[in-house]
């Protein structure tokens, strides 16, 4: 019990404050006139969220790898995993910034419905796409750091991320009178600065130890061995449909919410807010357990053993994970018409958003459920079986949430995310049941495949 929450405090601490970026763009933007604005960033963030997300496969496939690789004293495959990750992300985030143009004009004809939009939405998205490589690189780094039990380092470079932009971001859209591309500044310096401090804080780690230590020839041997080359893709390959088919499914949510209104958009703009804080907070215990189950596993030759030892992890990550999904819900309960009243002073959002309370309220109990099982599965690196709960979820919500929507509006929108995350909850439970009793043992074997 003790060991998942020392893992998982800075890692909440720090997922927190990664979340209060977009908070920070949110809360800027709701202080310009009109909402407009407050829309175009909000449904700019997303878009840019989703874009980079789609390869969040360079923080979790990180994570796991490296955790394994520390049960099983590989000092080579610790090297490797941080080599492959750092260096492949920097690579993708420069065909991002390439493509961007073409990126941005897709994103316009797709979700802006209100000419109004079009510009604020596209100067925010361009300068974005400048921060991509650090961005990318730096979801590798974070992977790592969790990997080699390094996530109070972790929570230290993201609160510097975050105190930067916070800093910057009013400074840049009031202060110079930049506006919206002020926003989107101050969040690219700040991706950056934690790009260059994360690379920094990786040196002194290797440099520390002897195993570790990186030289130009070890270095090149190490990025071009094509088999280990291979086993990076094949592991990373069913993350990237995983998260491919969840960040669909919230799109499409974004895009019911961009026809049922400006006001609705703002709207949930700020529930994402209250509810992605959450996230990553309870991602926090999430990680924790993954690197913890991916550890055990490889830590144990004997099946049993290894066995009886993912389950104590699972047990520990639920107790801790739903316990704080209740305090997230506690806290909007009491306080939700304070928290959107800091997030802007638009009246008609104000007026429009308590109809909603109860919905950001319990979608920290419902939701802890799937990203505990998300942690577990990628830890114990069963890719397949995350993928295809995934995509079972994503198909359940596109189908129920148009009718629901057509039916009852935005409520209705909310309705159908709630069964979301319960079809995800529901179909890794099942998943883990049939692993558990043995039709996994297969997989689990070659769990670095």
């Amino acid at each position: 019990m003790q060991d998942c929450l020392r893992r998982a405090a800075p890692i909440v601490a720090g997922h927190v404050t990664i979340a209060l970026l977009g908070v920070v763009d949110t809360a800027v933007a709701g202080r310009m006139p009109g909402v407009a604005f407050l829309a175009a960033v909000g449904l700019g963030s997303i878009f840019a969220h989703f874009v980079f997300w789609l390869f969040g496969f360079l923080r979790m496939g990180t994570t796991g790898v490296t955790a394994q690789a520390i049960g099983a004293n590989d000092a080579r495959g610790v090297r490797l995993s941080l080599l492959r990750g750092a260096g492949f992300g920097a690579v993708l985030g420069m065909l991002l910034l390439l493509l961007s143009p073409l990126i941005v004009s897709l994103a316009v004809e797709l979700y802006v419905q209100d000419k109004t939009l079009t510009q604020p939405f596209s100067q925010y998205l361009t300068i974005r796409f400048i921060g991509a490589p650090f961005a990318l690189a730096s979801y590798a780094f974070y992977g790592w750091f969790l990997g080699v039990n390094r996530s109070a380092l972790m929570m230290v470079i993201q609160t510097f991320v975050i105190a930067t932009n916070i800093i910057l971001s009013p400074l840049l859209a009031f202060g110079f009178g930049w506006g919206v591309e002020g926003i989107a500044w101050a969040t690219v310096a700040a991706e950056i600065l934690g790009a260059v401090l994360s690379l920094v804080c990786v040196v002194r780690i290797l440099s520390r130890v002897p195993q570790l230590r990186l030289s130009r020839k070890i270095a090149r041997a190490d990025l071009l061995d094509v088999r280990e080359v291979r086993r990076f893709f094949a592991i990373n390959t069913h993350i990237f449909v995983r998260t491919l088919c969840m960040l669909l499914a919230f799109q499409f949510f974004w895009l019911l919410s961009a026809s049922v209104g400006n006001i609705a958009l703002a709207v949930n703009t700020i529930l994402r807010q209250l509810i992605e804080i959450a996230a990553f907070a309870l991602d926090g215990f999430a990680l924790a357990g993954e690197a913890m189950a991916g550890e055990q596993v490889a830590r144990y030759a004997s099946k049993k053993k290894s066995l009886a030892a993912v389950d104590s992890v699972v047990r520990v990550v639920f107790v801790w994970s739903c316990l704080f999904a209740l305090l997230f819900a506690f806290v909007y309960a009491v306080a939700f018409d304070s928290i959107v009243a800091g997030f802007t002073d638009i009246e008609a959002v104000r007026t429009a958003a308590p109809s909603y309370r109860w919905f950001a309220v319990f979608v920290p109990v419902v939701a802890v459920w799937a990203y505990a099982w998300d942690g577990i599965f990628l830890g114990l690196t069963l890719t397949r079986a995350i993928m295809v709960c995934m995509a079972l979820a994503a198909a359940g919500f596109v189908l129920v949430a148009l009718p629901l929507t057509a039916l009852f509006d935005n409520t209705g929108l909310w309705i159908a995310l709630y069964l979301f995350f319960a079809l995800r909850a529901l179909t890794l439970y099942v998943a883990w049941r049939r692993w558990r009793k043995g039709k996994g043992r297969k997989e689990k074997g070659n769990l670095l495949r």
